[in-house]
């Protein structure tokens, strides 16, 4: 796992409760309080994408920080995810 051979601590589908709902982003990365969030579905699914839509607005309406990765991203995943999370990083 990439996030794993590259030293971040983080945790596959924790759940967590928002407004009574709960849910299990894909990666939680606790040293930046940060969720991963892997759409692997978006351009396959209707229903995926609604329930994309509405867990985007609960992280931005609780200013919950996050990040996606796309199946596209899945072929370049060492620049991806490095760009994403330098920001992060102390």
């Amino acid at each position: 796992d990439w996030l794993h051979d590259h030293n971040f601590r983080a945790e596959y589908e924790r759940c967590v409760t928002i407004d009574g709902k709960v849910i299990a982003p894909d990666f939680y990365l606790p040293d930046f309080d940060l969720f991963i969030e892997h759409l692997g579905l978006l351009d396959l699914s209707e229903d995926y994408r609604k329930d994309w839509a509405w867990k985007k607005e609960l992280y931005e309406k609780h200013s919950i920080k996050y990040e996606i990765i796309t199946e596209t991203d899945i072929n370049d995943l060492d620049r991806v995810l490095s760009i994403k999370l330098r920001k992060y990083q102390k």
